[in-house]
C-alpha cells in the first residue's frame, strides 16, 4: 500500500459525501476504475467496513497503517480518502491524482516484475529522481522502489488534469498495440 501523507487532522475538513462525488467525477474523467473509499479517519474505517481495513493493514508492516495519518492510501484496486484531512478540493484532487495516477496506474498497468524494471531504469538514468529517491530513502526509511513511485506520484499529482488525461491516454493507447 502507499500513503499521500498528511501532517494533521485539518480544522474544517470536506464532508466525506462531497468527497466521494468529486472523487467519482475525477475518476471518470480519466476512465479508470479503481475502487474509491472514504471514511473520516482510520477509526471510522475500521467501525464502517472491518473486511477493507483489515486488507490496508495486511498491505503494510505492522501498526504501520493503523498509525500513520494520511489523505490517503492505495493498495490494489482500492482507493481510500481520509476526508478528515483533506481541508479542500485542490488538496484532494492533488490527493487523488496521487493515488489514482500515480499508484493505481502504475500499478494497474504494469507487472510487478515490470514496475520494477521501469522503476529501476527510471532511477539508473534521472539524476534528479535518483537524488530525491535517495532522500525518500534516507529520512522515511522506505525502499528505493516504494520512494521511486512516491516521486513519480507526486509528480502525476501536480500535473493539471488535461496532461493526467493526456499521459494516461498515450499509455493506453501504447498498450493495446
Amino acid at each position: 500500500g502507499h500513503y499521500k501523507h498528511a501532517v494533521e487532522r485539518v480544522a474544517n475538513p470536506m464532508g466525506v459525501a462531497q468527497i466521494r462525488l468529486l472523487a467519482k467525477a475525477f475518476m471518470k474523467k480519466l476512465n479508470v476504475s479503481p475502487r474509491i473509499h472514504v471514511f473520516k479517519d482510520v477509526a471510522d474505517m475500521k467501525d464502517a467496513n472491518r473486511k477493507l481495513f483489515d486488507k490496508a493493514v495486511a498491505s503494510r508492516a505492522p501498526g504501520e497503517f493503523e498509525n500513520t495519518p494520511s489523505m490517503g492510501f492505495s493498495f490494489g484496486n482500492d482507493i481510500i480518502i481520509f476526508s478528515d484531512y483533506i481541508a479542500h478540493k485542490r488538496m484532494l484532487l492533488h490527493t487523488l491524482a496521487h493515488e489514482g495516477v500515480g499508484h493505481y496506474g502504475l500499478t494497474s498497468i504494469l507487472s510487478k516484475k515490470e514496475l520494477t524494471e521501469v522503476l529501476t531504469n527510471i532511477y539508473d538514468n534521472d539524476s534528479h529522481i535518483r537524488a530525491l529517491a535517495d532522500r525518500k530513502v534516507e529520512l522515511l526509511g522506505i525502499s528505493k522502489l516504494e520512494a521511486i513511485e512516491e516521486i513519480l506520484a507526486d509528480k502525476a499529482a501536480a500535473a493539471d488534469i488535461s496532461t493526467i488525461q493526456r499521459i494516461w491516454i498515450a499509455i493506453k493507447k501504447a498498450l493495446t498495440k
